[in-house]
C-alpha cells in the first residue's frame, strides 16, 4: 500500500513531465523566433568580405527591409545603421 505502482508513475508522468516539456518547447520556439526576427540585423561583419562596399550595401538594404516590414523600430534601425557604417 505504501509503494508507487506503474499506474501512479504513469499518472505522474502525464501530469508533470509532458506539460513541462510542452512549456519548455514553447519557450525555446519563442526565443528562437525572437532571435531570428531581431538577430539578422545585428550580425557583425565576418572575415568573408562583408566589410566590402557590396557587403555593406547588402546589409543596409536588409536593414531597410526590416524597417519597412515593421520587424525593427526606428531606434533599432538608426543604431544598427550607425554600427554598419562604422564598420567600414
Amino acid at each position: 500500500m505504501g509503494s508507487f505502482s506503474m499506474w501512479h508513475w504513469l499518472i505522474l508522468f502525464l501530469l508533470v513531465a509532458i506539460p513541462a516539456a510542452l512549456i519548455g518547447a514553447m519557450v525555446w520556439l519563442m526565443r528562437r523566433l525572437s532571435r531570428r526576427k531581431h538577430g539578422s540585423a545585428e550580425r557583425p561583419p565576418t572575415a568573408g568580405g562583408e566589410a566590402t562596399p557590396a557587403g555593406v550595401d547588402a546589409r543596409l538594404k536588409r536593414l531597410d527591409a526590416l524597417l519597412r516590414a515593421g520587424d525593427i523600430t526606428r531606434d533599432e534601425y538608426e543604431r544598427q545603421r550607425a554600427s554598419i557604417i562604422a564598420s567600414v
